[in-house]
């Protein structure tokens, strides 16, 4: 990509205006830069790849819309409960399409099971989710079915994207990876600091690991569409 360099930097600025939007509380800067995360992405990830418009970047474009959809709703949480839950379904329903998307590899036709061959690698995540959701179920109420549901597609969305060791080329593999346990912390944070216990600076913390893990996911996404399952990846980090 020829312009890589001015998108990065765009993209860059775009993430430090919503950082510094909770940094000094201005809530004019939070509107213009949060519903940009997602558009200016999307519009990176068009450009890269749009000689490779496949059924996994179609894919990927599904779960980027409903994170937009999710960061747009989330705005208003403030105003109406209501706005949380609607914010919260989006957000499941790009997990799906992530989900689904991950599962998608190289040129085989084969597709990689939610757990691998060797289930024991999975362990830590799915201990992660059970240990977390334990964490703040007694305080959840109406919200525990829910919350539940979410938990669980976060975790399986970790785990596809684990999956993926030997599916793809290795830096699609590690880029995307990494972008999935961001996107897990991120998650995890909102739930202890709203459920739990609140957390010093926690719009910091959950935009700056928010955004980076769709980053990274956007990237893995070019690698593994210019690349396929060349160089594939041998090592999980």
């Amino acid at each position: 990509m020829k312009n890589r360099k001015l998108f990065d930097t765009v993209f860059l600025l775009i993430a430090l205006g919503e950082i510094l939007s909770y940094l000094f509380e201005n809530p004019i800067l939070h509107f213009i830069c949060k519903p940009s995360i997602m558009i200016w992405l999307s519009v990176y990830f068009y450009i890269s790849i749009k000689d490779k418009l496949k059924t996994f970047s179609k894919t990927i474009f599904g779960a980027f819309a409903f994170s937009w959809l999710g960061d747009v709703t989330l705005l208003f949480q403030q105003k109406d409960e209501l706005y949380f839950m609607l914010g919260l379904t989006a957000f499941l329903i790009a997990h799906i399409f992530f989900i689904v998307a991950f599962r998608m590899h190289g040129s085989s036709k084969r597709k990689t099971s939610i757990l691998r061959q060797d289930p024991f690698i999975s362990v830590p995540f799915l201990l992660i989710g059970a240990g977390a959701y334990y964490l703040f179920s007694s305080k959840l109420g109406d919200m525990a079915i829910p919350v539940l549901v979410y938990t669980i597609a976060i975790i399986a969305m970790v785990i596809t994207a684990l999956n993926r060791n030997n599916k793809t080329n290795q830096k699609s593999f590690r880029l995307i990876f990494r972008g999935a346990i961001l996107f897990m912390i991120s998650d995890m944070a909102i739930a202890i600091d709203k459920f739990y216990q609140e957390i010093p600076l926690e719009g910091v913390i959950i935009m700056s690991t928010y955004i980076a893990a769709q980053y990274l996911i956007m990237r893995g996404s070019i690698e593994h569409l210019k690349h396929g399952a060349n160089q594939s990846a041998q090592h999980y980090v």
